[in-house]
């Protein structure tokens, strides 16, 4: 996809590693373009001590999955005992040459 087209973000996966049992949650905020940060999003996920690698997969809703030109996204929280390694975003108009570290 060009460096300037639109693009839609419709999944955002969170790669965590626990040290605990149990549930824990994630918060997390995006913001489209320029515009004002989402209300923030609470997601609860299950995890055994040890854990490695937990990948934590969340569909978007509208407005989130607009298209747009600049797509950002912040964790506002995290339950003690998780480490997060990684984030994902997929979006319908890229292929999987397009993704790069």
């Amino acid at each position: 996809a060009p460096e300037d087209a639109p693009l839609t973000v419709d999944r955002i996966a969170f790669v965590v590693d626990a040290t605990g049992s149990g549930t824990s949650t994630i918060s997390y905020q995006v913001k489209l373009n320029d515009g004002a940060w989402s209300t923030a999003q609470t997601e609860t996920f299950d995890v055994d001590e040890y854990d490695e690698d937990t990948r934590i997969e969340i569909p978007l809703d509208d407005p989130q999955s607009d298209a747009c030109r600049r797509f950002q996204v912040r964790v506002t929280d995290l339950s003690s005992g998780i480490r997060l390694k990684r984030i994902y975003l997929a979006s319908v108009e890229l292929e999987p040459e397009d993704y790069t570290r």
